[in-house]
């Protein structure tokens, strides 16, 4: 990447990636600072922006030409920033984060599973967990992960862990090999980011450089 970035040399660069990349920060920021840019760290969190379960992960955005690097804290979900996102009435359940790994996001029928979504799913019902509904979860919008559908509706957050399931939401569970390509679409929704988190951790890394 730092590569690419000298190459191209663009005048801002955004990466993320998960809370050990901490251990990392100044030699990263080192080579960022070689190559001419500073750098603003911050960690966020999928539920800092009102999503129903954690996804802590670290957001960097580095700047050409800035002299500055710098580590914030993490964001509280109640500021004005994050206003366009966070629910009215606070979620208080999380569910665990969707994930790629077998069991823990797409079975969830083993002691190994732990405390997956698939396995926190079954605790409502019996089924698989639908891509569907992991998409609201994810912050997309229904069919987003399917090549059949437009996914043009708009998205909302699912209820949290031991609510009641919202009208606007589609069922958690589906029947076995009831949707077609339903382990790739978990499987993809399990690697994504929340996007509205990215989009938070982006102005809010702006807002820090100033004009």
């Amino acid at each position: 990447m730092l590569r690419i970035v000298g190459e191209l040399k663009p005048q801002y660069v955004v990466f993320e990636n998960v809370p050990p990349l901490l251990k990392y920060r100044h030699r990263v920021d080192n080579d960022l600072r070689g190559l001419g840019y500073g750098a603003i760290w911050q960690t966020m969190a999928a539920e800092d922006v009102g999503a129903p379960h954690r996804r802590l992960r670290v957001w960097v955005l580095a700047v050409r030409g800035l002299a500055q690097w710098e580590l914030l804290p993490r964001p509280s979900a109640q500021g004005d920033l994050f206003a366009p996102w966070v629910d009215s009435e606070a979620v208080d359940g999380l569910w665990p984060t969707a994930t790629v790994n077998g069991n823990r996001n797409r079975a969830g029928l083993t002691a190994k599973s732990g405390d997956g979504l698939a396995t926190a799913l079954k605790q409502y019902g019996s089924g698989t967990p639908n891509p569907a509904w992991v998409e609201l979860l994810m912050g997309y919008p229904v069919g987003w992960t399917n090549p059949d559908d437009d996914a043009s509706g708009a998205h909302a957050w699912p209820s949290g862990r031991g609510e009641q399931q919202h009208e606007h939401e589609p069922p958690r569970l589906v029947p076995p090999k009831s949707v077609r390509n339903r382990g790739a679409r978990l499987k993809a929704l399990g690697n994504a980011v929340v996007p509205q988190c990215a989009e938070a951790a982006i102005l809010r890394a702006l807002a820090a450089v100033g004009p």
